[in-house]
């Protein structure tokens, strides 16, 4: 998600925008990513965490996919506002699914 602001340097010309312009396109992604994660986590633990997975990459593959093809700045927040909603799977769930099979879960050090 944070990766736009430095793609939109080049995504401005083409689609005839200031990048200043552009920005505001990225923030329904970030906001959602943040706010559907207490929902995703939620999910991850009463369902699967396994299909949360696979639902994240297809549906982040999708979206990223989406974000190549757009023509207009409304389609561009349309396919951020996707993003930001399947990446809000991957922290909640993905963390969760990675220390879950740890034999511990920190170091001792000294």
């Amino acid at each position: 998600m944070l990766v736009f602001a430095a793609a939109v340097i080049v995504m401005g010309p083409a689609l005839g925008m200031a990048y200043s312009e552009l920005l505001p396109y990225a923030t329904p992604g970030l906001s959602r990513s943040a706010q559907a994660s207490l929902l995703t986590g939620w999910l991850g633990d009463r369902w699967s965490r396994r299909h949360m997975m696979v639902i994240f990459f297809v549906g982040i593959g999708a979206s990223m996919i989406a974000v190549g093809l757009v023509r207009t700045p409304l389609q561009l927040g349309a396919a951020l506002l996707s993003i930001g909603l399947f990446a809000s799977i991957y922290h909640p769930v993905g963390t969760a699914m990675i220390v879950s099979y740890a034999d511990s879960s920190g170091a001792r050090w000294g």
